[in-house]
């Protein structure tokens, strides 16, 4: 009797350790800024140094391109940044106030002009960067952002602040209150 009540507890404990055993991935908040550095004839320009910096942290990393031409940096908090390229016998390439947001890929082609190297090309950008290698829609709703909206969000039926969900790019709200994304 006692083996019996062992088996079934060690059944019990076993499948209790399998069900929750599995493994749940974490959405990751970073995203990717990569490109592609040509020269003007859009050769590809291999060994290009990319300096990329998060101008709101202070804080750069250092990539080199490859042998075709494209180089990426993984892993990159949001915020806003700034690129400088330089190759030997080209000049340099500087593009600033790039606004990365969470999980976006962000395109940056480099365009390396021939030159010497004491020679800086500046490019200001303020206007938002176009996704094209990848379909994803990304918005981030700032704590600004959001108190700034008229909302009548008083946590009832058709007034939840769970609707401002419903404001993202992507997002279809249904008539049962759930939204497809």
């Amino acid at each position: 009797m006692l083996t019996k009540m062992l088996k079934a507890t060690s059944t019990v404990i076993l499948c209790l350790t399998l069900a929750f055993s599995v493994e749940l991935n974490a959405q990751s908040t970073f995203g990717t800024i990569l490109g592609t550095v040509r020269d003007s004839s859009k050769a590809v320009v291999p060994n290009a140094t990319i300096k990329i910096t998060n101008t709101d942290e202070g804080t750069s990393r250092t990539v080199l391109s490859n042998s075709d031409g494209d180089y990426q940096a993984l892993n990159s908090k949001p915020g806003r940044y700034s690129v400088i390229a330089s190759a030997p016998g080209f000049q340099s390439f500087t593009t600033a106030d790039l606004l990365l947001t969470a999980r976006q890929t962000l395109r940056i082609d480099i365009e390396l002009a021939v030159g010497a190297t004491s020679t800086a090309v500046s490019v200001e950008a303020s206007a938002g960067v176009i996704t094209t290698d990848t379909q994803t829609i990304a918005s981030s709703i700032n704590s600004e952002k959001l108190i700034s909206l008229p909302g009548n969000v008083r946590a009832a039926n058709d007034t939840s602040p769970y609707n401002l969900i419903a404001l993202l790019p992507g997002v279809q709200p249904d008539n049962g209150g759930n939204f497809m994304i």
